[in-house]
């Protein structure tokens, strides 16, 4: 929902446009590497009705119901050893974070060495390079298999669940997801397993796409 993907700020016009589907009975999610309290924030103020997924999949809300996909935790330890290690700074939703451990981080040559060094010694985690953050989380969570959970505790088929992306952590989204979207400026690598490529940038990518999914809902038009 941001303007670009090197920034942080939101299309307002894109809020108000979501809001325009939730109005017309179109359930809207958030998926996000964000800890659980910054997504429940923003989906609560942001007037959304749909599940929540956190921290790269390893959390989900669904209504009311807080669900944790996975036993384990990112021990603390861990997380400070790789923060020495590299010369890092800690991430300020560390306090707040239920299971993964994130590490501010913009180099993806750093990012790589973090990977490697983390999946070598710690079999159990993996690390995930955003493009803003290197996240540390059990092996056995990503955004795909919690779409897959919350698909199946409402009953919706995967068919029927649109998901947009643009990074390489939302690769596997966008293949579980009935129709997969990714912006003008995602990864190479989400644009050749997305069903739909958007032909602009961001959020502007996601009003296009929005604008024609509602022309074709409501009048059977297209957009633009």
């Amino acid at each position: 929902m941001t303007i670009s993907r090197s920034d942080y700020l939101l299309d307002l016009e894109l809020v108000a446009l979501l809001r325009e589907f939730e109005s017309l009975g179109v359930s809207i999610g958030l998926s996000s590497n964000n800890s659980y309290p910054v997504v429940k924030a923003l989906h609560r103020y942001l007037g959304f009705s749909g599940p929540i997924i956190a921290e790269y999949g390893c959390v989900v809300e669904i209504g009311s119901n807080l669900r944790i996909l996975t036993e384990k935790r990112v021990p603390s330890s861990i997380y400070h050893e790789i923060l020495s290690m590299f010369s890092l700074p800690p991430d300020w939703q560390e306090p707040f974070r239920l299971v993964d451990k994130a590490i501010p981080c913009r180099d993806p040559l750093i990012a790589e060495k973090v990977k490697k060094y983390t999946e070598t010694k710690y079999k159990e985690f993996k690390a995930i390079f955003s493009g803003f953050a290197i996240h540390i989380v059990p092996r056995e969570c990503s955004k795909g298999h919690a779409l897959r959970c919350v698909a199946n505790e409402l009953g919706i088929p995967l068919e029927d669940i649109i998901a947009i992306g643009d990074s390489e952590v939302d690769l596997d989204m966008i293949e579980v997801a009935g129709i997969g979207v990714a912006t003008g400026d995602a990864d190479e690598i989400v644009k050749h397993k997305a069903k739909v490529v958007l032909p602009f940038k961001a959020s502007e990518g996601v009003k296009y796409f929005l604008h024609n999914l509602r022309g074709i809902c409501l009048k059977g038009t297209p957009y633009g």
